[in-house]
């Protein structure tokens, strides 16, 4: 018994050595992080924050290499030392210098990056300065995108009360002026920071709480426009956000039974998944439109039903009604998927 002990301990420490041994070192990561080899870059970007502190000076360096993909997966990693107060402070100004990058995706990572950032918040002024420079000026569509949400990732705070504000008004400012795109990025940081906003004001006057939910409208009402209006990608984008919000999407509810009878497959499955997120308050509407003439918003009601939650059973009821009326095979097979989605997601 102490001989096959001691097997195992000796067996437990090479395997230990050994995987030592394999560690690549900050040294070797930092020229494979220099390498034109995508996946090798890529892979010493991911591995480089692991090694924790040391790691730090070799990606800022990294953020002034001539490629443009070292610089991005520089970027990427260095999202990994927002958390720390002493890291966060030497990582963010060297952030700030690559939000102005001349190439596109090195701009688009920085921006995604600094989102973490903004959440870990040390000294803000800088960052949402750079932000909102990046989301009105940026010639680039998706660095317009990732300074937006970035901003949404502020923490709400009665010491930073001004500087929120001063977000708020620029969001709202862009809320109109922006490619759809955009807009729907602008709009759910401001449901994000509004959100914050609502915790903090809980027991505030009447005329705080009116004119909060005066915004949230405004808001709401921008996504509701771009759903109606915006290209494809727009309005999948749109339904996606409405989701999040749940019951808070209530009104769009109209918009959104609208938006699911879309050609584009994107676009009517968000639409369908919002309307179940948003749960009993579309159950009644959706009831209706599974006894519309049209076939195609029987299906669709059908295929939103799956979607549903807090009214799982009342939809696998009403699927099961529909099916023992409906003479459409399509919109049967619909039904039937949905009723056997629901039973098998929710254990009915």
């Amino acid at each position: 018994m102490k001989q096959i002990w001691i097997v195992c301990m000796v067996s437990c420490l090479w395997l230990v050595m050994g995987c030592q041994s394999n560690q690549p070192s900050v040294s070797e990561l930092q020229k494979d992080l220099a390498k034109q080899d995508w996946l090798r870059s890529r892979n010493a970007a991911e591995l480089l924050p692991s090694l924790g502190t040391n790691a730090l000076p070799v990606l800022l360096q990294a953020l002034k290499h001539s490629s443009p993909q070292t610089r991005m997966f520089a970027a990427e990693a260095l999202a990994t030392f927002a958390k720390s107060q002493e890291t966060h402070s030497q990582a963010l100004s060297e952030l700030l210098q690559a939000l102005r990058d001349k190439h596109a995706l090195v701009r688009r990572r920085t921006a995604e990056t600094l989102a973490s950032y903004a959440a870990n918040p040390v000294d803000t002024d800088g960052l949402i300065l750079a932000l909102l420079e990046s989301m009105r000026k940026d010639k680039d569509l998706q660095v317009r995108q990732y300074a937006a949400r970035a901003l949404g990732s502020l923490k709400v705070s009665t010491k930073n009360k001004s500087s929120i504000e001063r977000v708020l008004s620029a969001l709202f400012h862009h809320l109109h002026k922006q490619h759809p795109f955009v807009t729907v990025d602008v709009a759910y940081a401001l449901f994000r920071l509004l959100q914050q906003q609502q915790a903090l004001i809980k027991d505030g006057t009447k005329k705080e709480i009116k004119a909060l939910a005066d915004k949230q409208k405004r808001t709401l009402d921008a996504l509701v426009r771009v759903l109606e209006t915006g290209d494809t990608w727009s309005k999948a984008s749109a339904a996606h956000v409405l989701g999040i919000l749940g019951v808070g999407a209530l009104p769009a509810i109209p918009a959104l039974r609208k938006a699911m009878l879309s050609p584009h497959a994107v676009v009517f499955h968000n639409a369908a998944t919002a309307l179940g997120k948003i749960g009993d308050k579309a159950f009644v509407p959706l009831k209706k439109d599974m006894a519309d003439k049209s076939p195609l918003v029987r299906r669709r009601a059908a295929y939103a039903f799956s979607q549903m939650a807090s009214s799982a059973k009342d939809a696998v009821h009403a699927l099961e009604r529909l099916l023992k009326s409906e003479k459409d095979p399509s919109v049967k097979a619909m039904a039937r998927f949905s009723r056997d989605f629901l039973k098998s997601r929710h254990h009915l």
